[in-house]
C-alpha cells in the first residue's frame, strides 16, 4: 500500500465495510451439485459455504468481496512491516523484501 495507515484506521475500515452485508447461505455440497448454475448466480450477490462431511468447507464469495478482503489483508501486513521497522525488528529494505516475496506468492 503506499499510504500509511494504522491500527485504528484498520479497525475503521473492516467495520465500515461490515454494513449492508447479508449472513452466509450455508448448502450441502450435494444440494450445490444439484443446483449448479443457480448457486454460482446466488454467489455472485452473497457468500454461500458449502458443508461436505467428508470434505473441507467451501465458500463461494462475490468477487468484490474477495477483493475487499484482500485489502484488509495488505492492510494488516503494512501495519506489521510498519510496526517492525518502528520497533527495530526489521529494515526498510527487509521489509520490502518480505512484502515483495509475499506479494509474488499471493500472484
Amino acid at each position: 500500500m503506499s499510504e500509511r495507515i494504522g491500527v485504528h484506521d484498520l479497525a475503521a475500515y473492516t467495520e465500515s465495510s461490515d454494513a449492508g452485508r447479508t449472513h452466509m447461505q450455508i448448502i450441502t455440497r450435494s444440494t450445490l451439485a444439484g443446483n449448479l448454475d443457480e448457486y454460482l448466480d446466488n454467489a455472485t450477490r452473497q457468500a454461500i459455504e458449502v458443508e461436505s462431511p467428508h470434505h473441507s468447507k467451501l465458500v463461494l464469495l462475490p468477487h468484490a468481496e474477495y477483493e475487499r478482503l484482500k485489502e484488509v489483508e495488505d492492510a494488516y501486513w503494512a501495519i506489521c512491516a510498519e510496526k517492525a521497522m518502528e520497533n527495530g525488528l526489521a529494515s526498510p529494505e527487509e521489509v520490502q523484501r518480505l512484502l515483495t516475496e509475499r506479494a509474488n506468492e499471493a500472484a
